[in-house]
């Protein structure tokens, strides 16, 4: 079995570089320009549009245990070992599964766009599953889903997989979060409410996610 080395000329960089590479992609986790709109979001994770301090509080109830939990925690670890690996089939099944939670939303127009955008960030580097899942992802054989995308940056820069988990597990919520404020009239103290309910939620659904066994790590 193939693996994906730790340091190679052409995935070691500085890290600056590396920095420069994963933090515009993490920024952009969350937003409503990069994932969709609210109303979209909410159908697909059925969930009342959230125009009330209940109802945000409904939606990211929703979103977490629909979405963020089942979905997108999952693909992205998913996506880390296929990528250490170096298991191109096998991340070829993952984002053909996805597009059927993911559907025709208008989630999935944005998951795509923001994927993409990033992987043609990554085009000179020679990791070959990396080129490989690009290929598939310009022949039309692939999504380049955002999650899938984010899990092969973390195994190509050799980032902690559970640190990235909880960092987009708590940047998804976060961004939504501050969406679903801006046309509503909330007082300070129930911000960092709604703010505490979503970090509360990542540890153990990070957790949850996470494989029983010990993590597989990028070996030299």
């Amino acid at each position: 079995m193939d693996v994906l080395p730790a340091s190679t000329p052409a995935t070691t960089a500085s890290s600056e570089q590396l920095a420069g590479d994963i933090h515009p992609f993490t920024q952009a986790i969350g937003s409503p320009e990069s994932l969709a709109s609210l109303a979209a979001l909410a159908d697909l994770v059925q969930s009342p549009q959230p125009d009330s301090l209940p109802a945000v509080h409904a939606f990211l109830a929703r979103y977490c245990d629909r979405l963020l939990v089942p979905v997108e925690l999952p693909a992205i670890r998913d996506a880390y070992q296929f990528m250490v690996r170096a298991e191109f089939r096998e991340l070829i099944a993952l984002d053909r599964q996805l597009s059927q939670p993911f559907g025709t939303s208008a989630l999935a127009d944005a998951s795509r766009h923001l994927g993409r955008t990033q992987l043609r960030r990554l085009r000179p580097l020679r990791s070959r599953p990396l080129q490989r899942y690009m290929e598939a992802v310009e022949s039309g054989q692939a999504n380049g889903w955002h999650v899938v995308v984010y899990g092969i940056l973390l195994a190509l820069f050799s980032l902690p997989l559970r640190q990235g988990l909880s960092h987009f597990a708590l940047r998804s919520q976060e961004g939504l979060l501050e969406s679903t404020l801006l046309g509503l009239k909330v007082t300070a103290p129930d911000r960092v409410r709604l703010r505490d309910t979503c970090a509360t939620r990542v540890l153990p659904a990070v957790q949850q996610t996470l494989p029983a066994g010990p993590l597989l790590v990028v070996s030299s």
